[in-house]
């Protein structure tokens, strides 16, 4: 009894601390619930499936924390800043003009791999590619070639030049002082430039 109470503690404690590292984990992880109370309050909360802010009515008492007051609240918090590759599979909207039978390949958190999926041809989310080794190359942890996925790295020269890094652990990009030589991919000359490589707002 003491191993399992144990055990339960112990992933509690590894999910809340993964969850205060990455916020916008409770995007994803913790769907919109309308509590035990009978209230009709207008809330928001992110559909992982379409990526996108929706509207549903809160009961006005407990519930879930994926709950926002306004639309720009939730996408603040989710659509602009969880990662494309963090949004499971989905097929599309199942509209009956969406039906097409479409080959498609998404990044598994939990396989650590790109499995393939069947895509109606409309609606879905970002986590969405033709061919495996496009999202293995977008994805993966281990592909050198995304510098999304390459830490900071101020290299070993001296020098102080300016430059921005895309941070995983709060989805944006943010400014360091490069040494001038060496370091990795992840060193872009502006923010800009950053953002249109890394950050989730600005991929298509």
């Amino acid at each position: 009894m003491r191993v399992t109470a144990l055990a339960v503690l112990l992933l509690a404690l590894c999910s809340s601390a993964r969850a205060n590292k990455e916020p916008w984990r409770r995007c994803l992880e913790e769907p919109a619930e309308v509590g035990p109370c009978r209230g009709r309050v207008e809330r928001w909360t992110f559909d992982p499936t379409s990526a996108t802010c929706v509207k549903f009515y809160w009961g006005g008492c407990q519930g879930s924390r994926n709950r926002f007051n306004t639309k720009r609240a939730c996408e603040q918090k989710c659509r602009l800043k969880v990662p494309r590759c963090a949004l499971p599979a989905a097929p599309g909207s199942g509209d009956v003009q969406c039906m097409a039978y479409m080959p498609r390949w998404a990044w598994d958190e939990e396989k650590k791999d790109c499995v393939q999926f069947v895509y109606g041809g409309c609606g879905g989310n970002r986590n969405n590619f033709e061919t495996k080794e496009l999202c293995l190359k977008r994805c993966s942890p281990k592909s050198a070639a995304n510098p999304c996925n390459q830490p900071k790295a101020v290299g070993p020269c001296r020098g102080r030049i300016e430059r921005w890094f895309y941070n995983k652990q709060s989805a944006q990009c943010e400014q360091f002082m490069w040494g001038g030589c060496k370091g990795n991919k992840n060193n872009f000359k502006d923010q800009m430039s950053c953002e249109y490589a890394c950050v989730p707002e600005y991929q298509n």
